[in-house]
């Protein structure tokens, strides 16, 4: 008899939890529709689909509008375009580190010869 009094608090726990995490699906779905709810109160939808003006235009005005042709970028061209820009580029930084460097030469003091002490 006190074999089976210590296993219906075993099965009972896991009923009870699976019961909670349950409630609180249902609670946490709940609130989250009110909210959502209250969030799009104000929000109407149109009352004529914008797509449509799109679709239904008369031929007339499709004539009208100038047509662009595509024409497909030239990819050696903008290889080389593209080279010659990184080339310029890293001479100007050359540039700018040779110029930093030699300020740094002239401004620096030479270093004081200290003889170690035996």
């Amino acid at each position: 008899m006190r074999a089976n009094h210590l296993k219906r608090p075993f099965f009972n726990l896991p009923f009870l939890l699976v019961l909670g995490m349950g409630s609180c699906v249902l609670l946490t779905g709940w609130v989250s529709y009110k909210l959502g709810d209250a969030a799009l109160q104000g929000v109407t939808q149109p009352e004529t689909n914008p797509t449509q003006k799109l679709i239904s235009k008369s031929s007339e005005a499709i004539e009208e509008q100038p047509t662009v042709k595509f024409t497909p970028v030239n990819i050696a061209q903008t290889a080389k375009e593209t080279r010659l820009y990184i080339q310029k580029q890293q001479k100007a930084t050359s540039k700018t580190n040779q110029t930093s460097t030699d300020a740094e030469k002239t401004d620096s003091k030479p270093e004081a010869d200290t003889t170690k002490k035996p």
